[in-house]
């Protein structure tokens, strides 16, 4: 068990809103981060796929199906006008010719000379996701978690982010990798930055946050994201008589059984590694399982 935790951390009068935009599909991005965006402004768009329909030419042309190819006059891929004739038979004496139409304005997905039939695929549908809100975000937190925030921002209806953080870059608790990715994207980053007071009246208009040397400024935003990571439960940990753990509150366990200084006590995850990735927690888990089914059965 563990808890959200903000040394200092007061909240003014404010309404956060959360907004994820996402398309149906892949597509476009429109507007990235460092853009300042309002609710009616398009994100992000894409195209649905138009809808298929069926032009059975064999019949239409009374040809047989492996022949199909002959008789085209358009070919796979190629734009295609509702009424235009795509396939046509050569007729005698170039008269008295057999012609099958298109029914719809699309292009030609397929020729099959298995079924003598053409797929017609009608034009594509646009699709545009708008903000929702007006936006500007500002990520708490240096921690993976706040990665995660900074680049969902994108999605998000406020697209204009400053990821802030009250230790230094090589003190964050996020993959370095993590960090490069929404740097690239355009996400600005505040070091030596503790908030202090969300503030606002009836909205957020921005954070204040206050550094090191005691000096307070203000980062201004409508939109903010508290991912300020948790705190272990050192006080549960007392409570378990001669249970050992490190100096950052994190449980000391045999490596081979994950069994603690407390035979009764088995250990693994978050609680013993600091805090990593659901894989490790599951590892761990199967690892503490085979031990406890160990010293059961000694």
């Amino acid at each position: 068990m563990s808890y959200a935790y903000t040394p200092g951390l007061s909240v003014a009068s404010a309404t956060m809103v959360r907004s994820v935009r996402r398309l149906p599909l892949v597509g476009e991005v429109v507007s990235g981060i460092g853009n300042q965006v309002k609710a009616e402004d398009i994100v992000a768009k894409t195209d649905l796929p138009g809808n298929v329909r069926i032009l059975n030419v064999a019949n239409l042309l009374s040809i047989e199906v492996a022949e199909i190819n002959e008789y085209m006059l358009k070919k796979e891929g190629d734009l295609v006008a509702q009424n235009e004739i795509v396939a046509e038979t050569k007729g005698l004496f170039g008269v008295f010719k057999s012609q099958a139409m298109c029914p719809t304005d699309g292009s030609i997905e397929s020729i099959s000379q298995i079924t003598g039939q053409v797929l017609i695929r009608e034009s594509s549908i646009p699709v545009v996701v708008r903000g929702y809100v007006d936006g500007t975000v500002v990520v708490v937190g240096g921690g993976n978690t706040a990665m995660d925030a900074a680049s969902e921002s994108p999605r998000m209806g406020a697209s204009n982010e400053t990821m802030a953080y009250r230790g230094s870059k090589d003190k964050m608790g996020a993959y370095s990798f993590e960090y490069d990715l929404i740097i690239g994207a355009g996400v600005k980053s505040v070091f030596d930055a503790s908030p202090v007071e969300i503030l606002g009246n009836d909205t957020v208009e921005g954070v204040r946050f206050k550094n090191s040397k005691g000096e307070d400024f203000v980062v201004k935003a409508d939109m903010v994201i508290k991912a300020t990571g948790q705190a272990k439960q050192g006080s549960f940990y007392e409570m378990i008589e001669g249970l050992e753990v490190d100096s950052d509150t994190k449980v000391k366990v045999n490596p081979e059984n994950y069994q603690t200084s407390n035979d009764k006590y088995f250990a693994g995850g978050d609680a013993v590694n600091g805090g990593a990735e659901v894989v490790n927690g599951a590892f761990d888990g199967k690892q503490a399982a085979k031990g406890i089914h160990q010293w059961l059965n000694k």
